[in-house]
């Protein structure tokens, strides 16, 4: 009986270690490597100031034990800083990154996109140079021919317009992004790194201009883009003292979810990690699209991902048509649309995605959770008083931290 007893827990404890070493396995979680912090002061970059932090493994360099690492900008959104960030960051160096954390000068009443693009290239530039200064805390530690870009909200929309202004992007992370006006837009068609966009579910004017549906056709594959269920836009930050007052709330538990997706879609891309293969079209991925949490994903060309050159199915990921009148060719869709010929709900229709949904959408009686990752017919306009209302809340938060 004792022996019988024994076994018994002996086998609950083995169990219980490997849901453990299971759970330790996913993406959001800490990786294996020592995280070090480095607050780089205030750098000026492109005639701003900007103050930097930087997380990056332990013992890297030319006298360490690992590196050189690939390089990720991690960029905040308007009215916030880097701290909103920093489980991402510190999960992404336990993970063999080098992420370096700015705080941008953008707020919802003065942000300059095309600047913070300028910014951010001299960010990664700078990153570079110091890991080739012996004399850097950083030296030996960035690989600079491996940078990729994951951006929150207006954050989101200055590294979209980065990826297609720079070529040495190469992997780009989109959280719930907003555009301002057609700027994110126009420029998408220049994008050549693959490209993932996690969109929130909750709408709300602080990501009513995100087009999803015209930035996927312009998309070179490989690209793809959910909406996490029940997730609002502030969520794929760490601190939403006032964000959610002015730009809906959603579910905190979806804030892990965000970080999963892009440290694994980071990972896939810039080091080829393929354990993050599951996570993109593989078996864990198809139990997140079965279990509701993943809400209308439209993939393209998945298997051309680094981590997936074993060719993994794609089961449970609804793939974009590489073929058909209307979707054959993205450039011609994109005019169409713009022109007015067709719309976007045509244009999905034609790619034989249920039509009944899309006008569902298009007329405001949809959302991300009918099935179809768009939610631009179900977001509400931009109000200049929720806008109002961020700033000063925002205002608020930065008092607090500075009494702290």
């Amino acid at each position: 009986m004792r022996q019988s007893i024994a076994l018994s827990v002996c086998f609950a404890l083995f169990g219980s270690f490997l849901a453990a070493r299971a759970s330790a396995q996913a993406p959001e979680d800490r990786g294996p490597l020592t995280v070090e912090t480095w607050d780089a002061g205030t750098l000026t970059l492109d005639g701003a100031r900007i103050r930097t932090r930087v997380y990056y493994p332990a013992g890297a360099g030319p006298t360490g034990s690992g590196g050189p690492f690939p390089l990720v900008g991690v960029i905040h959104g308007a009215n916030a800083n880097g701290a909103y960030h920093t489980e991402l960051a510190s999960t992404l160096a336990s993970r063999g990154f080098v992420a370096v954390v700015p705080d941008m000068p953008c707020t919802v009443t003065a942000c300059d996109h095309d600047a913070n693009q300028r910014q951010i290239t001299a960010l990664l530039a700078w990153a570079v140079a110091q890991s080739a200064d012996p004399s850097s805390r950083l030296s030996g530690t960035v690989d600079g021919s491996r940078r990729g870009l994951i951006g929150h909200s207006w954050g989101g929309l200055s590294s979209h317009i980065t990826a297609a202004r720079d070529p040495s992007i190469d992997s780009v992370v989109l959280l719930d992004p907003n555009d301002d006006g057609t700027d994110g837009l126009s420029v998408t068609a220049s994008i050549t790194a693959p490209h993932l966009t996690l969109l929130a579910e909750v709408p709300g004017a602080c990501n009513a201009a995100w087009q999803e549906a015209m930035v996927r056709t312009r998309l070179t594959s490989p690209h793809l883009d959910f909406t996490l269920d029940g997730s609002g836009h502030c969520n794929p930050g760490e601190m939403d003292l006032v964000c959610s007052f002015g730009c809906g709330r959603g579910d905190s538990a979806t804030t892990p979810l965000f970080r999963r997706y892009a440290v694994a879609w980071t990972a896939c891309v810039l080091a080829g990690d393929a354990s993050m293969a599951e996570w993109l079209g593989g078996a864990s991925y198809d139990g997140e699209v079965s279990a509701g949490r993943i809400v209308g994903p439209m993939a393209s060309m998945l298997d051309g991902l680094p981590c997936r050159s074993g060719g993994l199915p794609d089961a449970g990921v609804i793939e974009t048509p590489d073929a058909g009148a209307v979707v054959g060719d993205d450039a011609a869709v994109a005019s169409e649309i713009d022109a007015g010929t067709i719309t976007e709900s045509d244009a999905f229709v034609a790619s034989g995605i249920d039509s009944g949904r899309t006008t569902a959408i298009d007329a405001g009686a949809g959302t991300s959770s009918s099935g179809c990752s768009c939610r631009v017919g179900a977001r509400a306009p931009t109000d200049q008083t929720t806008w109002l209302a961020v700033f000063l809340g925002g205002l608020l938060a930065t008092r607090v931290r500075r009494r702290r």
